[in-house]
């Protein structure tokens, strides 16, 4: 009976270790720090909620954690109790919910670790886990960054748009302000040489037309000085303005290469969030696939707990009936030996009085035999001790 009880817990602890082998096995540094030791029995779900409550209202960016903890353990040992077949196995689901109600996304952390802890020769510690983190936690932060560079390329496009409009319009004025100089001067040149004309038809003495002539020489001159002293700082504003335009073009090309840069990283960005949102949906279905082996194993190991339980019993069982017989075997014995004492004391006791009666016969008859011949002889002698006495 011992035997086969040992080999049926032999067998239980293969079929469960073959279904338990098929799930995900991590080191024990893979327990992420804030990870809870199996210490605790039964089963607690805990639910955190942050954010606003139901009643006030939510803004853009409004954020809902929702954390569901799960623990279960199971303790398996021997009737008597003994802490080198204590078997210990420990299971432990989290899972956390995060929606945002811009995007309307839904991400899922999702840990299943499992400790066990076995004696009898078996594995002192075993660690199984299956961790579903967010997925799209890089491509979103690549995204965001993204964002933020072609929003910055974007803000130093608008920025040298508006000096190039700044640029033309001083442009315009400063050619309507050249356009307006020449014109003066022409008007001031027209007006001198009708002025000239008309002294020639006027009686104006030489001194006064040269005198005039003079003032307006001038005042011509002044202009004219004025006017490249303008067109002088307008080349020189013209050609700052071009060095910066130069300089502002150079950086539009590359915030608008770097726009593009950025746009196609968003592409590869968005592109490795749909796989991973479908090796999520994978490794979620997977993970499923795993819950149900698991439970599957765990029914075995129920059953086949159930099952050692009875053979244990029956073990127990046989072993007390046992001892009964061993006790009623011992007690025959004794009994048979008292028996067998008995018997052969009345044996050695009719041996005794058979050999005292057979020698006290012997010693009768021996005494008669002697007190026959003592008569026999006295008989005999009879007549001689007569004549003695006669004699006498």
């Amino acid at each position: 009976m011992p035997g086969s009880v040992d080999y049926t817990r032999h067998q239980a602890y293969t079929t469960i270790d073959h279904a338990l082998d098929q799930i995900i096995e991590d080191p024990e540094p893979s327990i992420p720090p804030d990870s809870f030791p199996p210490t605790d029995s039964g089963v607690r779900t805990p639910r955190t909620q942050s954010g606003r409550s139901g009643n006030s209202r939510r803004t853009k960016g409004t954020r809902t954690d929702v954390t569901e903890i799960s623990r279960t353990e199971d303790s398996l040992g021997t009737p008597g109790g003994s802490e080198s077949t204590l078997e210990r196995s420990t299971t432990s689901v989290e899972q956390r919910h995060t929606d945002h109600k811009g995007g309307r996304r839904h991400i899922i952390h999702e840990k299943i670790i499992t400790h066990e802890t076995r004696g009898n020769g078996q594995p002192s510690s075993r660690h199984h886990t299956i961790v579903i983190t967010d997925p799209e936690s890089s491509a979103r932060r690549e995204r965001r960054r993204a964002e933020r560079e072609a929003q910055q390329a974007r803000r130093a496009e608008r920025e040298l748009q508006r000096e190039q409009r700044r640029e033309r319009r001083e442009r315009s004025e400063a050619r309507k302000a050249h356009s307006r100089d020449l014109e003066r001067v022409i008007a001031a040149l027209q007006s001198q040489a009708r002025s000239r004309s008309s002294s020639r038809r006027s009686p104006i003495t030489p001194t006064t037309r040269s005198a005039t002539g003079f003032e307006e020489f001038e005042q011509l001159k002044n202009a004219l000085t004025e006017s490249e002293r303008d067109l002088q700082d307008l080349r020189t504003k013209f050609r700052e303005m071009s060095d910066r335009l130069e300089l502002e073009s150079k950086r539009a090309d590359a915030a608008e290469r770097r726009h593009k840069e950025y746009t196609q990283q968003l592409r590869i960005a968005e592109a490795a969030r749909k796989k991973a949102e479908t090796e999520a949906s994978r490794e979620s279905e997977e993970s499923s696939r795993l819950k149900i082996i698991y439970e599957t194993a765990r029914s075995q190991q129920e059953h086949i707990q159930q099952e050692l339980d009875a053979l244990q019993q029956e073990r127990d069982e046989a072993e007390q009936l046992a001892a009964d017989a061993r006790s009623k075997a011992r007690r025959f014995q004794e009994e048979l030996l008292v028996t067998k004492a008995r018997e052969a004391g009345r044996k050695e006791g009719r041996r005794e009085a058979r050999r005292h009666h057979k020698h006290h016969r012997h010693e009768k008859e021996k005494s008669r035999r002697e007190d026959h011949r003592e008569g026999s002889a006295r008989t005999a002698d009879a007549p001689n001790r007569y004549r003695e006495c006669r004699l006498r």
